[in-house]
């Protein structure tokens, strides 16, 4: 609501506006008062957006009144009640920041108009207010994601202009004078696989307290998520020695570890820590170094801490296949295209053998790391899939130190060439029942703003992919398609019941961003929201 307040000695002025209708125009009456100072001190209290003030009244007079509450809320609305014999007085007072000029006696129809006038310009400037809040939240929540997006390509090597890095890094706040990479693990092979809502708990958990211990030794961090792999870097001052970096490094290391095994049952952390950044060009090979140093210690039973030296250079460069690689090779398996992950699995083992003779232990540490992650989807997916091959991956995992790298690879690639023709005979016999249920799921939950691909993924046990080809093949549209005309349909029941607001039939069908709710309601109806009403 507007809140107006009535400053004029004039009793019967003050009992008129007590009576007006002011819910009319979305506005209440906060208080009135019968002198200057004591309309001063309403004012302070209450804060109003509207001020009525009478140009002559004891102790302080209108003028003086408009331009202290003018100080105190330069953006309030101030109508000053003059007569006709004040009138050329009442001019002087623009200077005072008055907006309006009401003479007396009061005529509340032509009060009508200015009290329609002014609440429009401030019921506008709130909505102004609230989109530059509600945009400045979204680059506030975009932000984090901006600048992981930014360190993970500089990790990948995929350089920008030293200049257009200096211009992303300044508008974030960061200043990069030297840089340590620690590449960190969850767990080691041995111990138990933890399921995926424990690992991402676990990783923000491992954040926190690498964010607390970096600030305790006074640098910055910025960190990655790859599954339970996490990529931490710490920003620290040209002051700041290389042999002290990587010292501070270590010990933060530990610290976090210590803390962290006495904080969670069941989770054992391993570092890799790079040598020093001192240009963004050192990233990409001071995150492999960093890996390099991790793998070391994946395979190593006498420490928990590694940091790179050309020493671990000899096993030759260590082979990384990037997350969204082994999403790809998944997407593939659990969607049933047999031909496409024979050949993705023909890429990968060309890089393994031939791009990585000399490095046995990365080689080996990959594969594991693909057969860890495919136990954890089979457990995740329909048991009439995988109850067969999460023993076949269990046995595989355990037997690893018995095998060679090439009989582990070949025992794993069968393994997933089997788990492919399972999804595929599986889908194939229930297409059409598989398309009803989900699309059920859609329509009973399309309201719901979090609703996406990956939920239905995780409801059904069935890729992304899976599901758009699903539903392109069995209803001709996409997900987005099909969601977005759910949802409008159900807009256009909520838009006809009495009473109710555009933004408040967006909410309800899922839509926070009220704007892009009325851009797709035009586009799917033909008309806007308040002409469909």
């Amino acid at each position: 609501m507007i809140k107006v307040i009535v400053v004029d000695d004039e009793s019967l002025i003050r009992i008129g506006f007590r009576h007006f209708q002011w819910e009319a125009f979305g506005c209440e009456l906060a208080g009135d008062a019968p002198d200057g100072l004591s309309g001063l001190e309403l004012a302070k209290k209450v804060h109003a957006d509207i001020h009525i003030l009478d140009i002559r009244m004891p102790k302080m007079n209108g003028l003086e009144l408009a331009r202290k509450i003018k100080e105190i809320n330069p953006e309030s609305k101030i109508i000053l009640l003059t007569g006709h014999n004040e009138f050329e007085y009442a001019q002087a007072a623009i200077n005072t920041g008055v907006d309006y000029f009401l003479l007396k006696p009061t005529n509340f129809d032509e009060f009508s108009k200015i009290l329609v006038e002014i609440t429009g310009a401030i019921s506008a400037h709130r909505q102004r207010q609230q989109d530059i809040e509600h945009t400045l939240h979204l680059i506030d929540q975009a932000a984090p994601l901006a600048v992981m997006n930014l360190f993970q390509n500089l990790l990948s090597g995929n350089y920008l202009p030293p200049e257009e890095i200096e211009g992303h890094l300044n508008a974030f706040g960061i200043t990069l004078e030297k840089v340590v990479i620690i590449a960190a693990m969850q767990d080691q092979f041995h111990l138990p696989y933890k399921n995926n809502m424990k690992t991402v708990f676990d990783n923000y958990m491992i954040i926190n307290a690498f964010l607390l211990t970096s600030q305790k030794y006074g640098c910055h961090m910025q960190y990655m998520i790859n599954g339970n792999e996490l990529t931490i870097l710490l920003l620290y001052t040209e002051e700041t020695s290389d042999s002290d970096c990587i010292c501070l490094t270590e010990k933060i290391c530990l610290e976090v570890q210590e803390h962290i095994c006495s904080s969670l049952e069941e989770t054992f952390l391993t570092f890799g820590i790079s040598g020093v950044c001192h240009h963004a060009s050192d990233f990409c090979q001071e995150y492999l170094h960093a890996k390099k140093a991790l793998n070391s210690v994946q395979l190593s039973q006498n420490c928990t801490v590694c940091i790179f030296s050309p020493a671990l250079e000899e096993n030759g460069i260590p082979f990384i296949l990037e997350p969204y690689r082994k999403d790809i090779l998944f997407d593939s398996i659990f969607s049933g295209n047999q031909e496409q992950t024979e050949k993705i699995l023909y890429e990968i083992q060309n890089e393994l053998f031939h791009n990585n003779p000399g490095d046995s232990r990365s080689i080996k540490l990959c594969i594991m790391e693909i057969a860890f992650d495919l136990l954890k989807r089979l457990n995740q997916s329909a048991p009439d899939i995988s109850l067969n091959m999460i023993a076949s991956l269990e046995e595989l995992i355990s037997d690893s130190g018995s095998r060679s790298i090439r009989q582990l690879f070949s025992a794993l690639c069968e393994i997933i060439n089997c788990i492919t023709g399972h999804v595929s005979a599986y889908t194939l016999s229930s297409l059409p029942e598989s398309c009803t249920k989900i699309m059920n799921y859609i329509k009973i939950n399309c309201c719901d703003e979090e609703l996406s691909l990956d939920t239905l993924s995780n409801e059904f046990h069935l890729s992304n992919a899976h599901i758009s080809r699903l539903l392109k093949k069995e209803c001709g549209k996409t997900f987005i398609e099909l969601l977005t005309e759910m949802r409008m349909e159900k807009a256009k029941i909520y838009l006809q019941l009495p009473g109710c607001k555009v933004f408040e039939a967006a909410r309800m069908v899922g839509y926070r961003d009220v704007s892009y709710f009325i851009k797709l309601f035009k586009k799917y109806t033909g008309v806007t929201p308040n002409q469909f009403n």
